[in-house]
């Protein structure tokens, strides 16, 4: 069982975002994680007299804080002595392939997982468990256990910290810091007691998918858009062209961090008069693997061709974006709900789920085609496999059984018709995640 630590010994537990921060005051379409904010949410209200929570690098309605205050330490000392810590996730995989992700989101968002792991350093083999909820395939319990909260994969370098103590060059003008030199920091490799779990998107007990909370939001608060269609295809996203491979070569990537002039110490924010970025750790990471998914060389195909109007949200590894991915929806539905259909993909060894786009694009009256054996089991596309693409002349003649606009409301209204035969009301995926959460914090053990 896992040890309480707090003083009226119920179970501590900190909602933590790992990369971006996150406010989330219960207005939805700002984020591809509405859905799971949406269900955390509600249950922090039902249950905070409960559990002790808090958050980091995170605001949520139930438990707001003063955004200038997401990462106090308060909520820090929280997060390190936390039974439990909860990560919403979508694209952590990025974060651990080469060239995925700019130098300054990668290097400032690895700072602030080391100074949590330099925390967790004080007592490793305390009892943690750890909760993903996860809106991509790719984002795994062995992602977290492996990669990022694997103590071994951030270390200092002798040669990197030659650079912060400008070794070999004379002292006065040329040093950063002339008074001493700081010595190289110990960075252990021991494992963490961690017992990891995860609620995915996906769920079976989620009908069409916990993002079906997505199409609710779009149709209800949001306010969906049903304008005249200007292109053949609409797409958001990105290509997923790479993945991410233990077998694949590794990297060792550089991290910079902010230390003060004065005192020397790390401050990790960007004061350019006082502070100084500087080599702090180094990082191994991976080199990207071909990810087998097709989605690349389709949207690429269909991107050129000149039969086909398209419109492309997000980014890709092949061509330039019409516009750029806004992980607000609100901001981007005018353009979605101009298509006339979207293609929907899954990871490989995935056939059987569902994703995100297929709820968000019945929401916008765009007709939701998918990609070979997506939703193999057919839980919403039609038995009569009308909606399966397999090339892009496929593509071409769904585009044309549908090139009146009657003729493509009928066909939408036979998608719709069995959509929304399936899913279920919103209390329903506030419910279901209720009792997982429910599950996995009663037996911690």
């Amino acid at each position: 069982m896992i040890e309480k630590f707090t003083n009226d010994n119920r179970l501590k537990i900190t909602i933590l975002r790992l990369r971006d921060t996150s406010h989330y005051d219960g207005t939805n379409g700002k984020h591809i994680l509405d859905s799971f904010f949406h269900v955390l949410d509600k249950f922090i209200e039902k249950y905070k007299e409960k559990f002790d929570f808090n958050t980091y690098n995170f605001n949520i309605k139930s438990l707001w804080s003063p955004k200038n205050k997401v990462r106090d330490v308060s909520k820090y000392k929280h997060l390190i002595d936390s039974d439990v810590i909860i990560i919403p996730t979508e694209n952590e995989f990025q974060f651990h392939i080469k060239g995925r992700m700019s130098n300054n989101i990668f290097g400032r968002s690895n700072c602030r997982i080391l100074n949590i792991l330099e925390g967790f350093d004080k007592n490793p083999n305390k009892e943690r468990k750890v909760i993903i909820l996860s809106s991509d395939k790719a984002d795994t319990i062995e992602l977290f256990e492996n990669r990022t909260f694997n103590r071994s994969n951030y270390f200092a370098t002798e040669k990197g910290w030659n650079k912060v103590n400008k070794k070999g060059l004379p002292k006065g003008p040329n040093s950063y810091f002339t008074h001493k030199e700081i010595p190289i920091p110990h960075h252990p490799k021991h494992k963490y007691n961690m017992k990891f779990e995860q609620i995915d998107e996906t769920d079976k007990d989620f009908p069409g998918g916990i993002h079906h909370l997505k199409n609710i939001f779009i149709t209800t608060e949001v306010g969906a858009k049903t304008t005249p269609k200007e292109y053949d295809v609409v797409y958001w996203g990105t290509s997923k062209k790479e993945k991410i491979d233990e077998s694949a070569e590794s990297y060792d990537y550089e991290v910079n961090d902010y230390y003060d002039r004065g005192s020397t110490q790390l401050d990790s924010t960007k004061y350019h008069t006082k502070n100084e970025e500087l080599y702090r750790f180094t990082n191994t990471i991976k080199k990207g693997t071909p990810s087998e998914d097709f989605r690349n060389g389709i949207l690429t195909d269909i991107h050129k061709d000149d039969e086909i109007k398209s419109f492309m949200i997000g980014y890709f590894d092949s061509f330039k974006e019409d516009l750029k991915f806004d992980k607000s929806i609100k901001n981007i539905l005018p353009d979605i709900s101009k298509g006339k259909v979207t293609l929907c993909f899954n990871w490989p060894g995935h056939e059987y789920s569902l994703t995100s786009r297929y709820n968000e694009a019945i929401a916008c009256d765009v007709i939701p085609l998918v990609w070979d054996e997506y939703d193999k089991g057919n839980k919403l596309v039609l038995e009569d496999d009308w909606q399966r693409v397999r090339s892009v002349e496929d593509l071409k003649q769904k585009l044309k059984d549908i090139k009146y606009e009657n003729e493509r409301q009928k066909k939408l209204a036979e998608i719709k018709k069995k959509y929304y035969s399936k899913v279920k009301p919103k209390e329903h995926y506030e419910k279901e995640f209720e009792k997982k959460m429910l599950n996995y914090l009663d037996n911690s053990e």
